[in-house]
C-alpha cells in the first residue's frame, strides 16, 4: 500500500520519459532496497565464544555473558524457526535462529513445555544447520564450567 502511494506520488502528472519520474522511480527503488538491507541485518546474529565468556551479537546490540554465569543452553522447537538460547540469571537469551519449513517440529513432548523449557540435548530432528553450532557451544560451555 505505502509503495502504491509513493509510486502515484512519483509518477502522477509526470510524461513517461522525464527526469523527474525516473528518479522518482529511482528513489522508490533506493527506498526497499534499504529496507530489504535493514531487514536483513536485523536477523543477522552470530556468537563469538572466547576464554573469558560468550558473546551474543546482532546486528544493533552486544551480549556478554561470562561462562560462570551460564546456566544452561537449550534448544527450542517452533513454528518453522528453531532456537538455541543461553540461560544466566534466569534469562534465556536466544543465541543462534535456524528458520525451516517444518510446522510441526514432530517432538512427541508438549510443544508449548517445549517452547518454554528447551531441551539440554538436541532431539534427533534438529535441523543440522542447527546441531553442530549447538553443540560446540555446550561443550566450550562444559568445559569451561569444569575449570571453575
Amino acid at each position: 500500500m505505502c509503495v502504491q502511494v509513493a509510486w502515484l506520488l512519483v509518477t502522477d502528472d509526470l510524461p513517461d520519459h522525464s527526469i523527474g519520474r525516473r528518479l522518482g522511480v529511482l528513489l522508490v527503488v533506493l527506498l526497499l532496497l534499504g529496507v530489504t538491507v535493514f531487514i536483513a541485518a536485523a536477523l543477522r546474529g552470530r556468537v563469538v565464544m572466547d576464554d573469558s565468556g560468550v558473546e551474543l551479537v546482532s546486528s544493533f546490540k552486544r551480549h556478554r555473558i561470562p561462562w560462570m554465569k551460564i546456566e544452561r543452553v537449550t534448544v527450542h522447537p517452533g513454528f518453522r524457526v528453531w532456537r538455541v538460547r543461553v540461560w544466566s540469571d534466569g534469562v534465556g537469551r536466544s543465541a543462534l535462529v535456524c528458520p525451516t519449513n517444518a510446522v510441526d517440529p514432530g517432538l512427541g513432548a508438549d510443544p508449548l513445555l517445549s517452547r518454554l523449557s528447551g531441551y539440554d540435548m538436541a532431539p534427533p530432528n534438529t535441523p543440522g544447520s542447527l546441531r553442530k553450532p549447538f553443540e560446540e557451544l555446550r561443550a566450550e560451555w562444559f568445559r569451561h564450567r569444569k575449570r571453575v
